[in-house]
């Protein structure tokens, strides 16, 4: 029963896709939206993904950043060098994006590799305005 059921989602899941694939093609409105979709959250997804922040909307809010600051970087270099082209600049951020999830090998996530300097020591301010011997 389950096996019948994934194979209509999937089903659905891929007529949604070839649609949106039509209308990106034949309706300008359509593909503005799915390009600003793309540039606003795909390129750095992969970048924040990796640094596996705590909050799902921290890491939702640095893939836009992140992404904002690839498209901007790819757009200014493509303007300024004169090899404008709105393919490149896709191509481009594609490779950006997959070089987010590609696994870089000896390299650890962020988030693993600085909790070892997070350690506090004895004696040791936990902030930077605490007092080391408390009033008393």
């Amino acid at each position: 029963m389950m096996r019948g059921r994934n194979a209509w989602t999937l089903a659905a899941a891929v007529a949604v896709f070839a649609l949106l694939c039509i209308l990106a093609v034949a309706v300008t409105e359509v593909r503005l939206i799915l390009m600003a979709a793309f540039c606003l959250l795909v390129p750095g997804y992969g970048w924040a993904h990796r640094m596996q922040l705590k909050d799902r909307g921290d890491t939702l809010a640095m893939t836009v950043v992140l992404s904002l600051c690839a498209s901007v970087l790819v757009g200014t270099a493509l303007a300024v060098s004169g090899l404008w082209s709105p393919l490149a600049g896709l191509i481009i951020l594609v490779l950006i994006t997959l070089g987010g999830f590609a696994p870089i090998p000896g390299v650890a996530p962020f988030r693993k590799e600085f909790k070892s300097r997070l350690v506090q020591r004895p004696g040791q301010r936990k902030y930077l305005g605490q007092r080391k011997y408390p009033r008393g």
